[in-house]
């Protein structure tokens, strides 16, 4: 016991407030003590649905009670076709968009567990279409894309890197290799300006239908 008083003392007076084990403890296990400050909350994360890997690992965090927590970026895998949406709270099973912060309540831990939602189905190279990235697929304003309509949008695109066959499936089918491919949905591409698909790859696959509005120019 007077070690682990020795600790306690070192922890509180390094931290600058009280703390308290949570569980039972010895000496000779204090490798394994969690202490954490008074009216504090540890935050654990489950990967969910992910894809298993064991060699990616969230760490718990603490943060206050009752205080908005914004959790870190995510790490583990979303399957092929879907996309990280948020986490699920365990004391009340609420969703928690991504990027939004949380509030815990008053509970000395909770579990945060990765939430995943369906993609459009709809890949440029290797990046999945989905609702967070509709409006720049890639991130540089060339591509968009409106579900309501089944239209995606080529603006000045100047190639695309990748192809959707260089996706990591794990396990499922590989997807074919293609610039643009769109599974099981009618699309309908418009093309504005000037387009360059890229590197003589196949240019365009559906398992349904795509079709072309008026264009100026496409170069496959």
């Amino acid at each position: 016991m007077p070690q682990t008083i020795s600790l306690l003392r070192s922890y509180r007076e390094q931290s600058g407030g009280t703390v308290f084990a949570k569980g039972s403890y010895s000496a000779w296990d204090l490798e394994r003590l969690t202490l954490v400050p008074e009216d504090s909350c540890v935050v654990y994360f489950d990967e969910g649905d992910s894809v298993i890997d064991f060699n990616i690992y969230m760490p718990p965090v603490n943060t206050a009670m009752n205080e908005p927590f914004l959790p870190p970026d995510n790490r583990y895998l979303a399957p092929f076709d879907k996309y990280f949406s948020g986490w699920e709270l365990n004391t009340n099973h609420s969703f928690h968009p991504k990027g939004q912060p949380i509030v815990m309540g008053n509970v000395p831990e909770v579990t945060l567990t990765a939430q995943y939602a369906d993609g459009d189905n709809i890949w440029i190279g290797g990046t999945l279409v989905t609702p967070l990235n509709r409006s720049d697929v890639l991130g540089d304003g060339t591509v968009s894309y409106d579900p309501e309509t089944g239209i995606l949008t080529l603006d000045h695109l100047e190639g695309i890197r990748g192809s959707a066959g260089n996706v990591e499936t794990y396990g499922d089918p590989a997807l074919p290799d293609a610039l643009i491919y769109a599974k099981d949905r009618n699309l309908t591409i418009s093309i504005q300006g000037s387009v360059s698909l890229g590197d003589g790859k196949n240019g365009l696959i559906n398992s349904s239908r795509i079709s072309e509005k008026p264009a100026n120019k496409i170069g496959l």
